[in-house]
């Protein structure tokens, strides 16, 4: 038991510690529609897009990272509504959303003016908007 216990602290402690940044995004197509992403070290936790009140939580999807790609999925009232590509390439860093409705496409880009701080090294510890 004691040493459920401990596991169970150092694993949350771990989460408590790791570093919250955000990155910002811009729609690839307009321009407009800006989103920031919630991380808590490497492993993004939510999304939320400028002018909403609230972020929207998002889960990594098990065993989905292939190649420079990460997946996880939207999830608002308790339903998936919809999923996300983090792509990290030799081109820059990338979103693509696949809103499960219609199954319409969205991608976004990484604005590293926005995101980057300390001469374009570290993720930014404050929210983009």
């Amino acid at each position: 038991m004691k040493k459920l216990l401990v596991a169970a602290f150092v694993s949350a402690a771990a989460f408590v510690s790791a570093q919250t940044t955000y990155k910002c995004y811009d729609d690839l197509a307009t321009h407009r529609t800006k989103i920031q992403v919630k991380f808590y070290g490497d492993t993004a936790a939510s999304v939320k897009y400028a002018g909403q009140k609230q972020a929207i939580p998002v889960v990594m999807v098990t065993g989905s990272q292939k190649g420079n790609s990460v997946f996880y999925n939207e999830k608002y009232n308790g339903k998936i509504t919809g999923s996300y590509e983090l792509i990290n390439s030799d081109d820059g860093e990338q979103i693509r959303y696949n809103r499960k409705k219609d199954n319409r496409m969205y991608e976004y880009y990484l604005n590293r003016d926005k995101t980057y701080v300390k001469n374009g090294s570290i993720a930014r510890s404050t929210p983009c908007f």
